[in-house]
């Protein structure tokens, strides 16, 4: 007998078949939801609200599931919100229904249109995408092709309201993860930040439909118990971590950080949308990918990583990308 799908994993079975073509237009918002479901958020919060009407979806931040210490700014927050509502613009895209979208500091809303033709013949492929894109925290392998990084710097061109720089040489990549493993250590030490991490993370049989299972970094149940229970009573992440932490980002092939040019809420969530069709971008070309934010979260490590790739903005996204050595799971979700 089949396995039966967890609760708190169904969201990911999405079938583009069940698109209810002779339902309203706010069913098929409903449905197309599912896809902005899929979003990556940090820590897995998944920090949106949503107010359903009959022509349009409106999505609101949920501050109460902001980051104190591990995002003061909200600026993954806000990055996060700009995933959800990309997916959604993709999926509509794919099944050739017109949208609208306004984004202002407060809230961002999607109208959708009709489809622009009678017969429904959905992108499968970009559906697809969607749904493998995942967080492959584990070592990479092997060196990303040239064809593949002249492809990879084509889709980071910066445009007027965002800067994004990818780094292949050795040696900019050798100063980067000296820079993000000081950040990291400096986090690692902080019993607000370890706390704030450790309330996120899940067992590995987790029925919440949020945060971060143990498996995703390759822990099994026993050690996800364990590492979860130990950082939580010592509010403090093990000295391994960092030695796990410098092996991944030196198996990594390259980096890549996006820096905003305005930093309102609407500008990052505008942010958020490229970084998602850019791990996209990333998913079509068969390689992986794995946002760090302890370089980010601090204002004197992002300050360095500025002048050290010499950006003209403060990077607020950062991302190492290669090729996967394990495939990735995915972490459950609301439904």
């Amino acid at each position: 007998m089949a396995k039966k799908t967890k609760p708190n994993y169904q969201a990911w079975e999405i079938d583009e078949n069940d698109f209810p073509k002779n339902g309203t237009t706010e069913d098929k918002i409903r449905f197309l939801t599912g896809y902005g479901i899929l979003a990556p958020s940090t820590y897995n919060t998944q920090p949106w609200k949503l107010e359903f009407r009959k022509e349009s979806l409106i999505i609101i931040p949920e501050f109460s599931k902001a980051l104190q210490y591990g995002d003061p700014q909200n600026i993954g927050l806000y990055i996060s919100l700009g995933a959800f509502i990309e997916n959604i613009l993709k999926a509509a895209e794919a099944f050739k229904i017109k949208t609208k979208l306004s984004i202002d500091n407060k809230k961002a809303e999607i109208t959708f249109g009709n489809e622009s033709s009678t017969g429904l013949i959905y992108d499968k492929d970009q559906l697809f995408l969607i749904k493998k894109r995942a967080s492959n925290k584990f070592l990479y392998t092997g060196h990303i092709s040239p064809e593949i990084i002249q492809k990879l710097s084509i889709t980071n061109s910066s445009t007027s309201a965002c800067e994004v720089k990818l780094i292949t040489d050795k040696n900019e990549c050798s100063n980067i993860i000296k820079l993000h493993l000081l950040a990291a250590d400096k986090y690692a030490n902080d019993k607000r930040f370890v706390r704030e991490l450790s309330s996120w993370l899940r067992l590995n049989g987790t029925n919440k439909n949020n945060g971060m299972p143990g498996f995703v970094t390759g822990n099994s149940a026993i050690q996800s118990a364990v590492g979860k229970g130990l950082t939580s009573i010592f509010n403090k992440i093990p000295v391994k971590f960092l030695e796990k932490e410098q092996k991944l980002m030196q198996s990594s092939s390259a980096f890549v950080i996006f820096g905003s040019k305005k930093d309102s809420p609407a500008e990052i969530i505008k942010m958020g949308m490229i970084i998602e069709r850019f791990w996209l971008n990333v998913t079509a070309l068969g390689i992986v990918g794995h946002p760090l934010f302890a370089i980010i979260s601090s204002e004197e490590h992002k300050n360095k990583l500025k002048d050290s790739v010499g950006m003209e903005t403060i990077p607020i996204f950062f991302m190492r990308l290669g090729k996967a050595t394990v495939e990735a799971r995915h972490t459950p979700r609301y439904n």
